[in-house]
C-alpha cells in the first residue's frame, strides 16, 4: 500500500511538472465541475434517462399493437379426412351400401400441399386497471430516479467540500513548515558559529539539528499528503488526475461557528434518503393496487387480416403457374386471382375466476412489503433525529477545540519567540529553544487537525439537517 501511495505521488509530481497551466478554482467552481463530471452524477443522469424510457415502454402497452407475419409452407403429406358414410355426405358415393353408418378414411380433397400466407394482426386494450396503475408506477419510478440524483448530488458536494478544505489545510501546513524550518535553521547556523567559537557545547548543536531534521522530515510527509489531497479532490470532481489544480480559497476564509447550528428539529423532507423512502412507499402502494386489480376483468379489441394462396407443389405456389381462373356460374363470383383474403375482428373479455389463491398470496406479499417500507421510514426518522443531535454535539465540540487549539498555537509561538530571544541574548538555554520548537510544531499540527475536524463536522451537520442541496 505504501508503494502504491508513493507511486501515485510521483505520478502527480510528474504530471504537475509537465503541465504548464495551473487551473485555479474556488470551492463553488469545484462543486459545479463535480456535478457535471463526477461518475456518480453521470450515472444518476443516465438513470433518469432510463426512467423516462421506462415510462415510454409502459405507455406503449396501451397503444395499438400491430404485427405482421408472412410464411411459405409445404406439406410433405397432407392429413387424410375421416368421415361417416350417410345420405348427407356427398363424398361417400363410391362406397358400397354396407358401409352406411360407418366411419371411413378419405384423401384430403380440400387442401393443396403448398401455400403462402401473410397477415397483419392488431390489438388494443379497451380496459385494464393494471395498465393504468402501471402508468402511475412508471411516473413514480421516474420520480425516484430524480431523488436518487439528489442523493448523489449531496454526497458529491460533501465529498468535494471535505477534499477541497483538506487540500487548503495541507497547503497552509506547508507554509508553516517552511517558516519554522527557516527560523530554526537560522538559530542552528548561529549556534554552529557559537560552538566553533567555544561559547556553546556540541550537544546544543546536535539538539537543534535533530529538531531541524524532524521538521524537514515532517515537511516531506506533508508534501506527500498535499499531493494525495489534490489527487483526492480531482478524483471526487471527476477531473483528470494530471490536471494542475490550485484551490483559490485561503485558510482565513474558513469560518466555523455556533451560528451555523440550527436550534430546531431536522426536516425529514430535506433529506434525499427520506424522499427516496417515500417514493419507494408510493411504489409499494401502487404494487398493492396492481395485485388487487388482477381480480378485475380485462377487455381487449383485436383483429386479423391476411392474404394467402395455395398450389399443388412448392414451385407452383411461388410462381403462380398451374393456376386456373374462372367464374362460378351458380354464384357469378369471379375467382380470376390466385390470392385470397380473409379477416376477423373480436372483442375479448378475460374474467379471472379461480387461480388456486395465487392472487391472494401476491396481495399478501405486497401488503407485507408495504409494511416493511413503512417501518423503514419510521426507523429513518428516528435515525435522522439521532444523527442531527449527534452532529450538533460534534460540531459544538469541534468549534470549542478549534478555539482552544488556536489559543494554544498562539501561546506556543510566543513561547518559541521568547526562548529564541533569550537564547540569542545568552540568558536562555538551547534546550529551551528545542523544547519550545517541538511544542510549537505540536500545537500547529493540533490546530490544523482540529480545524479540519471542525470542517468535517460542519459538513456532516449540514448533511444531517438537509442543508446541502
Amino acid at each position: 500500500m505504501k508503494n502504491i501511495i508513493i507511486a501515485l505521488v510521483g505520478l502527480s509530481f510528474l504530471a504537475t511538472s509537465a503541465q504548464t497551466d495551473t487551473l485555479k478554482m474556488s470551492l463553488q467552481e469545484c462543486v459545479d465541475y463535480a456535478l457535471k463530471n463526477s461518475t456518480s452524477m453521470k450515472n444518476s443522469s443516465i438513470d433518469e434517462e432510463i426512467a423516462k424510457a421506462k415510462i415510454s415502454e409502459v405507455r406503449s402497452i396501451g397503444l395499438p399493437q400491430i404485427n405482421g407475419t408472412a410464411g411459405i409452407q409445404h406439406n410433405l403429406k397432407l392429413r387424410d379426412f375421416f368421415l361417416t358414410k350417410n345420405e348427407n355426405n356427398p363424398f361417400a358415393g363410391s362406397l358400397p351400401n354396407e358401409a352406411n353408418g360407418k366411419d371411413f378414411r378419405s384423401a384430403n380433397l380440400f387442401q393443396l400441399p403448398s401455400s403462402i400466407d401473410g397477415s397483419i394482426s392488431f390489438s388494443q386494450i379497451i380496459f385494464s386497471n393494471s395498465y393504468l396503475i402501471g402508468l402511475k408506477a412508471a411516473k413514480t419510478y421516474a420520480e425516484l430516479a430524480k431523488r436518487n440524483t439528489n442523493q448523489s448530488r449531496t454526497q458529491t458536494i460533501a465529498a468535494v467540500t471535505k477534499s477541497y478544505y483538506s487540500s487548503i489545510i495541507s497547503n497552509e501546513r506547508m507554509k508553516l513548515f517552511d517558516a519554522n524550518i527557516a527560523r530554526l535553521d537560522s538559530t542552528f547556523t548561529q549556534t554552529q558559529k557559537l560552538n566553533t567559537q567555544g561559547f556553546v557545547e556540541k550537544i546544543d548543536v546536535d539538539r537543534l539539528e535533530v529538531t531541524l531534521n524532524n521538521l524537514k522530515t515532517e515537511r516531506e510527509k506533508t508534501i506527500q499528503l498535499l499531493a494525495l489531497s489534490s489527487l483526492a479532490l480531482k478524483f471526487q470532481m471527476g477531473m483528470p488526475l494530471e490536471t494542475n489544480l490550485m484551490p483559490t480559497a485561503k485558510i482565513s476564509d474558513i469560518t466555523v461557528s455556533t451560528n451555523d447550528i440550527q436550534n430546531s428539529k431536522a426536516d425529514y423532507n430535506n433529506r434525499p434518503e427520506y424522499m427516496q423512502l417515500t417514493a419507494s412507499k408510493a411504489l409499494q402502494e401502487l404494487d398493492l393496487k396492481n395485485q388487487k386489480s388482477t381480480y378485475l376483468p380485462t377487455l381487449v379489441f383485436s383483429g386479423n387480416v391476411g392474404l394467402f394462396t395455395s398450389a399443388n407443389g412448392l414451385g407452383n405456389v411461388i410462381t403462380g403457374n398451374n393456376f386456373y381462373g374462372y367464374t362460378d356460374p351458380r354464384s357469378g363470383k369471379s375467382f380470376q386471382s390466385r390470392w385470397a383474403t380473409y379477416g376477423l375482428v373480436q372483442l375479448g373479455l378475460q374474467i379471472p375466476i379461480f387461480d388456486g389463491f395465487g392472487k391472494s398470496a401476491k396481495v399478501q406479499q405486497s401488503k407485507l412489503a408495504l409494511r416493511k417500507t413503512e417501518n423503514n421510514i419510521a426507523m429513518f426518522e428516528k435515525t435522522v433525529d439521532l444523527q442531527t443531535k449527534s452532529a450538533e454535539v460534534n460540531l459544538k465540540n469541534s468549534i470549542i477545540t478549534v478555539e482552544m487549539q488556536k489559543k494554544n498555537m498562539a501561546l506556543a509561538e510566543n513561547v518559541s519567540n521568547v526562548a529564541r530571544k533569550k537564547y540569542k541574548q545568552g540568558v536562555g538555554s538551547n534546550l529551551e529553544v528545542t523544547t519550545a520548537e517541538s511544542a510549537l510544531k505540536e500545537a500547529q499540527v493540533n490546530y490544523y487537525n482540529s480545524l479540519f475536524d471542525a470542517i468535517t463536522s460542519k459538513v456532516d451537520y449540514d448533511l444531517a439537517v438537509g442543508n446541502i442541496k
